[in-house]
């Protein structure tokens, strides 16, 4: 399941406004790297990352939105449609269990 930083992560996610606000990339990036130390699953952390690389570098910012397409993708259930946003069960499966006569 994605996270998008628990709690526990948001006295960081003010730290590192705080260092950006200054100007201080190096600092907020530290923070980011700190949140992804505790939970690589932080698809936020891997955004703002990828945001900040995105002027200096554009293959590290693609690591990063990579990264978190693909722990987004591993979060849906394998039965996923894109094109519905819905799963099987989602999309039929309340139909189907009333045609079955089953609740």
């Amino acid at each position: 399941m994605p996270t998008t930083c628990s709690p526990s992560f948001e006295r960081l996610g003010e730290d590192r406004d705080r260092h950006r606000a200054v100007g201080d990339y190096a600092g907020a990036t530290r923070l980011l790297m700190d949140i992804l130390c505790q939970d690589l699953r932080c698809i936020d952390a891997h955004a703002h990352l990828g945001n900040w690389e995105l002027e200096r570098s554009p293959a590290r910012a693609m690591v990063h939105y990579e990264i978190g397409i693909r722990i987004g993708e591993l979060s849906l259930p394998p039965d996923f449609d894109v094109r519905t946003g819905r799963s099987w069960e989602e999309s039929h499966g309340a139909g189907e269990r009333a045609r079955r006569g089953s609740r």
